[in-house]
């Protein structure tokens, strides 16, 4: 769900489905997905202007990557944190 609101362009209702979807896949230990989710979450809340916030996510999206040796993820999120700054 969170993904179609992203690409649609509501970027404002998906940071509440990221959250949402974040809380449910800690608690089942899924830190893949948490990676690609923090990634979006990034993304959106870069959009909306919500720089600190998306550089938050983007960076433990980063660690995340990093930890999973997911290069061109790692690479992705490394130039959109460069990109905010």
């Amino acid at each position: 769900m969170e993904i179609v609101v992203h690409l649609s362009g509501h970027h404002a209702g998906a940071v509440g489905h990221y959250q949402h979807a974040l809380e449910l896949l800690r608690d089942l230990g899924h830190s893949y997905h948490t990676a690609d989710t923090l990634d979006r979450l990034g993304q959106s809340l870069a959009t909306l202007g919500r720089h600190e916030q998306a550089r938050e996510a983007l960076r433990e999206a980063l660690g995340l990557y990093r930890a999973q040796q997911r290069v061109e993820e790692m690479t992705r999120a490394q130039e959109q944190l460069d990109a905010l700054g």
